[in-house]
Protein backbone atom coordinates (compact mmCIF):
# COMPACT_ATOMS: atom_id res chain seq x y z
CA UNK A 1 0.00 0.00 0.00
CA UNK A 2 2.94 2.69 1.32
CA UNK A 3 4.54 1.78 -2.11
CA UNK A 4 2.04 3.32 -4.11
CA UNK A 5 2.96 6.43 -5.72
CA UNK A 6 1.64 9.78 -5.46
CA UNK A 7 0.81 9.56 -9.26
CA UNK A 8 -1.57 6.35 -8.73
CA UNK A 9 -2.78 8.13 -5.49
CA UNK A 10 -3.97 11.28 -7.46
CA UNK A 11 -5.22 9.08 -10.29
CA UNK A 12 -7.80 7.40 -7.58
CA UNK A 13 -9.86 10.70 -6.89
CA UNK A 14 -9.38 12.06 -10.58
CA UNK A 15 -7.40 12.03 -13.83
CA UNK A 16 -7.65 15.78 -13.26
CA UNK A 17 -5.66 15.85 -9.93
CA UNK A 18 -2.58 14.01 -11.91
CA UNK A 19 -1.00 17.43 -13.08
CA UNK A 20 -0.29 18.47 -9.03
CA UNK A 21 2.11 15.49 -9.19
CA UNK A 22 5.10 17.76 -9.29
CA UNK A 23 3.50 20.15 -6.20
CA UNK A 24 3.74 17.45 -4.06
CA UNK A 25 7.19 15.58 -5.57
CA UNK A 26 8.88 18.71 -4.72
CA UNK A 27 7.57 18.78 -1.41
CA UNK A 28 9.26 15.26 -0.46
CA UNK A 29 5.56 13.83 -0.93
CA UNK A 30 6.57 11.04 -3.04
CA UNK A 31 4.63 8.28 -2.07
CA UNK A 32 1.47 7.06 -0.23
CA UNK A 33 3.89 6.33 2.54
CA UNK A 34 4.69 10.52 3.05
CA UNK A 35 1.10 10.98 2.31
CA UNK A 36 0.05 9.78 5.20
CA UNK A 37 2.30 12.56 7.04
CA UNK A 38 1.09 15.65 5.42
CA UNK A 39 -0.98 18.08 7.28
CA UNK A 40 -3.94 18.40 5.22
CA UNK A 41 -4.77 22.23 5.74
CA UNK A 42 -1.62 24.12 6.28
CA UNK A 43 1.00 21.99 3.86
CA UNK A 44 -1.47 22.31 1.40
CA UNK A 45 -2.21 26.02 1.64
CA UNK A 46 1.94 26.14 1.76
CA UNK A 47 2.78 23.85 -0.83
CA UNK A 48 0.54 25.51 -3.50
CA UNK A 49 1.20 29.13 -2.42
CA UNK A 50 5.19 27.92 -3.44
CA UNK A 51 4.02 26.81 -6.55
CA UNK A 52 1.82 29.81 -7.53
CA UNK A 53 -0.56 27.48 -8.57
CA UNK A 54 -4.47 28.55 -7.67
CA UNK A 55 -6.23 25.43 -6.43
CA UNK A 56 -10.00 25.37 -6.96
CA UNK A 57 -12.24 25.26 -4.02
CA UNK A 58 -14.03 21.72 -5.16
CA UNK A 59 -10.52 20.03 -5.44
CA UNK A 60 -9.33 21.13 -2.44
CA UNK A 61 -11.95 20.09 -0.69
CA UNK A 62 -11.55 16.53 -3.28
CA UNK A 63 -7.97 16.44 -2.03
CA UNK A 64 -8.33 16.76 1.54
CA UNK A 65 -10.77 14.75 2.09
CA UNK A 66 -8.54 11.48 0.14
CA UNK A 67 -6.04 12.77 2.36
CA UNK A 68 -8.06 12.48 5.52
CA UNK A 69 -9.56 8.70 4.48
CA UNK A 70 -5.86 7.51 3.24
CA UNK A 71 -4.76 8.69 7.22
CA UNK A 72 -7.16 6.73 8.72
CA UNK A 73 -6.87 3.22 6.44
CA UNK A 74 -4.20 1.17 8.12
CA UNK A 75 -1.00 0.48 6.03
CA UNK A 76 -1.51 -3.39 6.57
CA UNK A 77 -5.34 -3.04 5.36
CA UNK A 78 -6.46 -5.36 2.78
CA UNK A 79 -9.37 -3.60 2.74
CA UNK A 80 -8.17 -0.26 1.14
CA UNK A 81 -10.13 0.44 -1.89
CA UNK A 82 -7.23 1.73 -3.34
CA UNK A 83 -5.59 -0.12 -6.21
CA UNK A 84 -2.72 0.02 -8.86
CA UNK A 85 -4.48 2.21 -11.78
CA UNK A 86 -4.82 0.21 -15.07
CA UNK A 87 -2.99 1.00 -18.41
CA UNK A 88 -6.21 1.99 -20.08
CA UNK A 89 -7.10 4.94 -16.84
CA UNK A 90 -3.05 5.66 -17.10
CA UNK A 91 -3.32 6.84 -21.22
CA UNK A 92 -6.51 8.47 -20.56
CA UNK A 93 -4.69 10.54 -17.81
CA UNK A 94 -1.92 10.84 -20.39
CA UNK A 95 -4.21 12.11 -23.14
CA UNK A 96 -5.83 14.64 -20.94
CA UNK A 97 -2.89 16.14 -19.73
CA UNK A 98 -1.70 16.65 -23.43
CA UNK A 99 -4.79 18.03 -23.96
CA UNK A 100 -4.45 20.97 -21.25
CA UNK A 101 -0.43 21.25 -22.24
CA UNK A 102 -1.98 22.35 -25.71
CA UNK A 103 -4.45 24.98 -24.78
CA UNK A 104 -1.84 26.42 -22.50
CA UNK A 105 0.45 25.95 -25.65
CA UNK A 106 -2.36 27.86 -27.88
CA UNK A 107 -2.70 30.58 -25.68
CA UNK A 108 0.94 30.88 -25.09
CA UNK A 109 1.65 31.22 -28.98
CA UNK A 110 -1.35 33.74 -29.54
CA UNK A 111 0.13 36.22 -26.36
CA UNK A 112 3.78 35.68 -28.07
CA UNK A 113 2.51 36.64 -31.61
CA UNK A 114 0.78 39.92 -30.28
CA UNK A 115 4.02 40.68 -28.85
CA UNK A 116 5.53 40.71 -31.87
CA UNK A 117 3.08 42.57 -33.35
CA UNK A 118 4.03 45.30 -31.71
CA UNK A 119 7.81 45.83 -32.57
CA UNK A 120 8.94 47.96 -35.46
CA UNK A 121 12.36 48.71 -37.18
CA UNK A 122 14.68 50.36 -35.31
CA UNK A 123 14.97 54.39 -35.64
CA UNK A 124 18.22 56.07 -34.43
CA UNK A 125 16.55 59.28 -34.23
CA UNK A 126 14.30 58.53 -31.62
CA UNK A 127 14.75 60.07 -27.90
CA UNK A 128 16.18 57.55 -25.30
CA UNK A 129 13.40 58.92 -22.98
CA UNK A 130 10.56 59.63 -24.30
CA UNK A 131 11.59 57.80 -27.57
CA UNK A 132 9.67 59.82 -29.95
CA UNK A 133 11.78 61.83 -32.95
CA UNK A 134 12.25 65.43 -33.42
CA UNK A 135 14.07 67.00 -30.80
CA UNK A 136 16.89 64.46 -30.18
CA UNK A 137 19.03 66.07 -32.17
CA UNK A 138 18.73 69.49 -30.88
CA UNK A 139 19.31 68.28 -27.30
CA UNK A 140 22.13 66.71 -28.26
CA UNK A 141 24.38 69.79 -29.35
CA UNK A 142 27.90 69.99 -28.03
CA UNK A 143 28.88 66.34 -27.41
CA UNK A 144 25.30 66.65 -24.22
CA UNK A 145 22.71 63.95 -22.48
CA UNK A 146 19.43 64.53 -24.10
CA UNK A 147 17.72 66.51 -21.44
CA UNK A 148 14.56 65.42 -23.02
CA UNK A 149 10.94 67.56 -20.36
CA UNK A 150 8.51 64.61 -21.80
CA UNK A 151 7.21 61.89 -19.84
CA UNK A 152 9.26 58.59 -20.08
CA UNK A 153 7.76 55.86 -22.99
CA UNK A 154 5.71 53.66 -21.29
CA UNK A 155 5.41 50.77 -23.03
CA UNK A 156 6.45 49.37 -26.20
CA UNK A 157 2.91 49.38 -27.74
CA UNK A 158 3.53 52.60 -27.95
CA UNK A 159 6.87 53.40 -29.74
CA UNK A 160 7.42 49.43 -30.86
CA UNK A 161 11.39 49.92 -30.14
CA UNK A 162 12.47 46.64 -29.05
CA UNK A 163 16.12 47.50 -27.99
CA UNK A 164 14.33 50.88 -25.75
CA UNK A 165 12.45 48.46 -23.49
CA UNK A 166 14.84 45.97 -21.61
CA UNK A 167 11.56 44.70 -19.76
CA UNK A 168 10.01 43.48 -23.17
CA UNK A 169 13.03 41.80 -24.50
CA UNK A 170 13.00 39.72 -20.57
CA UNK A 171 9.05 39.28 -21.25
CA UNK A 172 9.47 38.15 -25.13
CA UNK A 173 12.24 35.56 -23.56
CA UNK A 174 10.25 34.36 -20.73
CA UNK A 175 7.18 33.79 -22.91
CA UNK A 176 9.35 32.03 -26.02
CA UNK A 177 10.98 29.72 -23.16
CA UNK A 178 7.61 28.72 -21.64
CA UNK A 179 6.82 27.84 -25.47
CA UNK A 180 9.41 25.49 -25.87
CA UNK A 181 9.02 24.14 -22.43
CA UNK A 182 5.03 23.25 -22.75
CA UNK A 183 6.22 21.56 -26.33
CA UNK A 184 8.82 19.49 -24.64
CA UNK A 185 6.06 18.22 -21.93
CA UNK A 186 3.94 17.61 -25.50
CA UNK A 187 6.50 15.60 -26.80
CA UNK A 188 7.29 13.60 -23.89
CA UNK A 189 3.50 12.66 -23.17
CA UNK A 190 3.49 11.68 -26.84
CA UNK A 191 6.11 9.08 -27.10
CA UNK A 192 4.30 7.81 -23.32
CA UNK A 193 1.38 7.31 -24.63
CA UNK A 194 2.33 5.67 -27.88
CA UNK A 195 4.83 3.39 -25.56
CA UNK A 196 1.57 2.28 -23.21
CA UNK A 197 -0.48 1.90 -26.63
CA UNK A 198 1.79 0.24 -28.26
CA UNK A 199 2.22 -2.02 -25.12
CA UNK A 200 -1.14 -2.62 -24.84
CA UNK A 201 -1.99 -3.66 -28.41
CA UNK A 202 0.65 -6.31 -28.21
CA UNK A 203 -0.57 -7.24 -24.86
CA UNK A 204 -3.70 -7.74 -26.05
CA UNK A 205 -2.37 -9.46 -28.97
CA UNK A 206 -0.22 -11.64 -27.05
CA UNK A 207 -2.69 -14.72 -26.48
CA UNK A 208 -1.12 -16.44 -23.39
CA UNK A 209 -0.41 -13.30 -21.58
CA UNK A 210 -3.87 -11.67 -22.06
CA UNK A 211 -5.76 -15.36 -21.29
CA UNK A 212 -3.82 -16.91 -18.54
CA UNK A 213 -5.20 -14.75 -15.50
CA UNK A 214 -8.86 -15.69 -17.36
CA UNK A 215 -8.30 -18.47 -17.61
CA UNK A 216 -7.17 -18.96 -14.02
CA UNK A 217 -9.83 -16.95 -12.56
CA UNK A 218 -12.74 -19.47 -14.20
CA UNK A 219 -11.56 -22.48 -11.48
CA UNK A 220 -8.80 -21.54 -9.56
CA UNK A 221 -8.55 -25.32 -7.89
CA UNK A 222 -7.63 -26.71 -10.97
CA UNK A 223 -5.39 -24.18 -12.51
CA UNK A 224 -3.39 -24.65 -9.16
CA UNK A 225 -1.15 -26.90 -11.30
CA UNK A 226 0.66 -24.85 -14.24
CA UNK A 227 0.95 -28.11 -16.40
CA UNK A 228 -3.27 -28.19 -16.29
CA UNK A 229 -3.18 -24.56 -17.13
CA UNK A 230 -0.63 -24.37 -20.26
CA UNK A 231 -2.48 -26.98 -21.57
CA UNK A 232 -6.03 -25.65 -21.68
CA UNK A 233 -3.87 -22.24 -22.60
CA UNK A 234 -2.45 -24.11 -25.66
CA UNK A 235 -6.11 -25.72 -26.43
CA UNK A 236 -7.81 -22.41 -26.77
CA UNK A 237 -5.47 -20.68 -28.81
CA UNK A 238 -5.44 -23.25 -31.50
CA UNK A 239 -9.66 -23.32 -30.36
CA UNK A 240 -9.28 -19.58 -31.24
CA UNK A 241 -7.12 -19.25 -33.96
CA UNK A 242 -4.81 -17.32 -31.81
CA UNK A 243 -7.19 -14.17 -31.32
CA UNK A 244 -8.02 -13.39 -27.71
CA UNK A 245 -11.96 -13.79 -27.00
CA UNK A 246 -13.95 -10.88 -26.26
CA UNK A 247 -14.78 -10.67 -22.31
CA UNK A 248 -18.26 -11.04 -21.76
CA UNK A 249 -18.56 -11.72 -18.47
CA UNK A 250 -19.05 -15.43 -19.06
CA UNK A 251 -15.54 -16.79 -19.47
CA UNK A 252 -15.95 -20.08 -17.40
CA UNK A 253 -19.25 -21.44 -19.65
CA UNK A 254 -17.27 -20.59 -23.00
CA UNK A 255 -14.15 -21.23 -22.34
CA UNK A 256 -15.63 -24.82 -21.17
CA UNK A 257 -17.54 -25.15 -24.23
CA UNK A 258 -14.05 -24.88 -26.22
CA UNK A 259 -12.01 -26.78 -24.44
CA UNK A 260 -14.94 -29.68 -24.90
CA UNK A 261 -15.25 -28.61 -28.84
CA UNK A 262 -11.28 -29.36 -28.93
CA UNK A 263 -11.50 -32.48 -26.88
CA UNK A 264 -13.63 -33.93 -29.51
CA UNK A 265 -12.07 -32.71 -32.16
CA UNK A 266 -8.56 -34.41 -30.72
CA UNK A 267 -10.55 -37.77 -30.26
CA UNK A 268 -11.81 -37.69 -33.71
CA UNK A 269 -8.32 -37.14 -35.13
CA UNK A 270 -6.59 -39.87 -33.28
CA UNK A 271 -9.18 -42.15 -33.10
CA UNK A 272 -11.74 -42.28 -36.00
CA UNK A 273 -15.18 -43.19 -36.02
CA UNK A 274 -15.88 -46.91 -37.32
CA UNK A 275 -18.43 -47.59 -39.52
CA UNK A 276 -20.46 -50.75 -39.42
CA UNK A 277 -19.57 -52.98 -42.37
CA UNK A 278 -22.47 -54.48 -44.70
CA UNK A 279 -20.99 -56.58 -47.45
CA UNK A 280 -23.01 -55.92 -50.57
CA UNK A 281 -22.29 -58.92 -52.35
CA UNK A 282 -23.18 -59.94 -55.05
CA UNK A 283 -24.10 -56.69 -56.42
CA UNK A 284 -21.12 -54.89 -56.41
CA UNK A 285 -18.37 -57.63 -55.88
CA UNK A 286 -18.01 -60.24 -57.91
CA UNK A 287 -18.37 -63.87 -56.76
CA UNK A 288 -15.49 -65.06 -54.98
CA UNK A 289 -15.04 -67.88 -57.17
CA UNK A 290 -15.01 -66.06 -60.25
CA UNK A 291 -12.45 -63.89 -59.05
CA UNK A 292 -10.65 -67.10 -58.04
CA UNK A 293 -10.84 -68.70 -61.32
CA UNK A 294 -9.97 -65.90 -63.08
CA UNK A 295 -6.88 -64.86 -60.97
CA UNK A 296 -5.70 -68.52 -61.16
CA UNK A 297 -4.53 -70.29 -63.60
CA UNK A 298 -5.74 -73.93 -65.04
CA UNK A 299 -2.78 -76.75 -65.42
CA UNK A 300 -2.46 -78.18 -69.24
CA UNK A 301 -2.13 -81.24 -68.43
CA UNK A 302 -4.27 -83.23 -65.33
CA UNK A 303 -1.90 -84.49 -62.88
CA UNK A 304 -2.29 -88.29 -62.27
CA UNK A 305 -3.06 -89.32 -58.79
CA UNK A 306 -3.53 -93.15 -57.95
CA UNK A 307 -4.92 -94.82 -55.18
CA UNK A 308 -3.99 -98.96 -54.58
CA UNK A 309 -2.44 -98.54 -58.08
CA UNK A 310 -5.39 -97.79 -59.76
CA UNK A 311 -5.59 -95.05 -61.82
CA UNK A 312 -8.07 -92.27 -61.30
CA UNK A 313 -6.69 -89.36 -62.89
CA UNK A 314 -9.49 -87.20 -63.91
CA UNK A 315 -9.67 -86.31 -67.87
CA UNK A 316 -10.84 -83.50 -69.92
CA UNK A 317 -13.82 -84.22 -72.30
CA UNK A 318 -13.17 -82.85 -75.80
CA UNK A 319 -15.09 -79.45 -76.26
CA UNK A 320 -17.11 -79.46 -79.12
CA UNK A 321 -16.12 -77.95 -82.45
CA UNK A 322 -16.07 -73.93 -83.29
CA UNK A 323 -17.07 -73.78 -86.86
CA UNK A 324 -15.92 -70.73 -88.39
CA UNK A 325 -17.48 -68.62 -91.12
CA UNK A 326 -15.53 -67.14 -94.08
CA UNK A 327 -18.82 -65.41 -95.16
CA UNK A 328 -19.69 -62.04 -94.33
CA UNK A 329 -21.86 -61.18 -91.55
CA UNK A 330 -23.86 -60.34 -95.28
CA UNK A 331 -23.91 -63.35 -96.71
CA UNK A 332 -24.76 -65.16 -93.99
CA UNK A 333 -28.09 -63.10 -93.03
CA UNK A 334 -29.13 -63.65 -96.97
CA UNK A 335 -28.66 -67.20 -96.13
CA UNK A 336 -30.65 -67.11 -93.49
CA UNK A 337 -33.74 -65.20 -94.70
CA UNK A 338 -33.46 -67.64 -98.08
CA UNK A 339 -33.90 -71.11 -95.89
CA UNK A 340 -36.48 -69.40 -93.88
CA UNK A 341 -38.36 -68.45 -97.24
CA UNK A 342 -38.20 -72.32 -98.80
CA UNK A 343 -39.33 -73.62 -95.27
CA UNK A 344 -42.15 -71.41 -95.54
CA UNK A 345 -42.98 -72.27 -99.00
CA UNK A 346 -42.55 -76.38 -98.37
CA UNK A 347 -44.62 -75.79 -95.20
CA UNK A 348 -47.64 -73.94 -97.62
CA UNK A 349 -47.36 -77.47 -100.13
CA UNK A 350 -48.02 -79.90 -97.25
CA UNK A 351 -50.67 -77.90 -96.44
CA UNK A 352 -52.00 -77.70 -99.58
CA UNK A 353 -51.78 -81.62 -100.34
CA UNK A 354 -53.84 -82.28 -97.39
CA UNK A 355 -56.76 -80.58 -97.77
CA UNK A 356 -56.96 -82.03 -101.60
CA UNK A 357 -56.92 -85.58 -100.01
CA UNK A 358 -59.30 -84.65 -97.88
Amino acid sequence: MDDLSVEEFLMQIGSGFTEFASVFRSNGFDTIGSLRCIDVDEDLNQMFQQANIQLLLGRRRQLQNALKNLKDISPNNSQMGLQKPSLNNIVESSKESVKKIQRKLTLAEAEYSTIILSEREKDGRRCTNCHKTGHKADNNKNNKSCKCTNYPCASIHLCGQADKHPEYLQEKKTKQREILQLKQKIRKLDEEKNQLESFMGVKKTDFMSSMRSRLRQTNPTKYQDGAKLMKDLHSLKIGYNGVVPEDRGNDYVDFKHKLDEMANRSKEQFYPQMMPYFPSYPWQYPPPFQSMSTHTSTPTSPAPTSVFGNDISVKREPSAPVHTHTKSSMDLLADAALKCATGIESFDTDCDADDESD
